[in-house]
């Protein structure tokens, strides 16, 4: 009988140590969660759609294509 006593003490003891470590890897975890998150939101709006269709952004591509084409016929004194 104290033999089984100690054992389930034993094992409680090594549960709640494991609980422990768990619940301390937990909140290590979601804090660094957290961070990704908060880091994530600042990116979200220059990384998903900015808006515009895709002809838009064809278009607007384009037209800066040609503004550069253009400035590099000056700068060679054509």
């Amino acid at each position: 009988m104290t033999a089984q006593i100690e054992g389930k003490t034993e094992k409680l003891q090594d549960q709640s140590q494991s609980m422990t470590t768990a619940t301390s890897d937990l909140e290590g975890t979601q804090k660094e969660l957290d961070t990704a998150l908060a880091y994530f939101e600042k990116l979200k709006p220059t990384c998903v759609n900015s808006g515009g269709s895709y002809e838009d952004r064809v278009r607007r591509r384009n037209e800066e294509v040609e503004s550069m084409q253009e400035a590099l016929k000056i700068l060679q004194g054509e």
